[in-house]
């Protein structure tokens, strides 16, 4: 279980270093379109690039506005791997009551189990012994 989680966020920090790289390479890029305009002097295409800028800087924005939605959905996602695997736990560690009735004796043997140790044909309890389901034992499991 905690290589899968260790796997989900080696795959968030090579995604974040991705963007990152792209977002570099978008900047450096734009830097340079600004210095092809500073060496043309014609007002018209200086208006023209103006209104560019601003359209790239709604358009930044808007990219802004994604990430930040991508972020809350990775948190989202993360936060809610980590409850159902907190959930799966604590339920897998759960005690158990398991009574073994043989059909030669009248009361029956009490063991504690816990929940992931309890399988169909034998159960390890809590003290580490296995037992071993014979076809003519009955199993009544307390607690479930």
């Amino acid at each position: 279980m905690l290589s899968k989680l260790l796997i989900t966020l080696l795959v968030m920090v090579v995604a974040v270093i991705y963007l990152r790289y792209r977002r570099r390479a978008a900047n450096h890029s734009a830097a340079s379109g600004r210095q092809s305009e500073q060496a043309s002097g014609s007002t018209k295409v200086t208006a023209f690039l103006g209104q560019a800028e601003q359209m790239t800087q709604k358009q930044a924005s808007r990219k802004n506005r994604l990430t930040i939605l991508f972020w809350i959905v990775m948190t989202a996602i993360l936060v809610s791997a980590m409850a159902w695997t907190l959930w799966s736990w604590r339920e897998q560690q759960q005690e158990l009551t398991i009574l073994l009735h043989d059909s030669g004796s009248a009361s029956p043997v009490v063991y504690r189990v816990r929940r992931k140790d309890l399988h169909d044909d034998f159960f390890i309890t809590t003290d580490g012994v296995r037992v071993v389901v014979s076809q003519s034992e009955r199993m009544e499991v307390i607690g479930l």
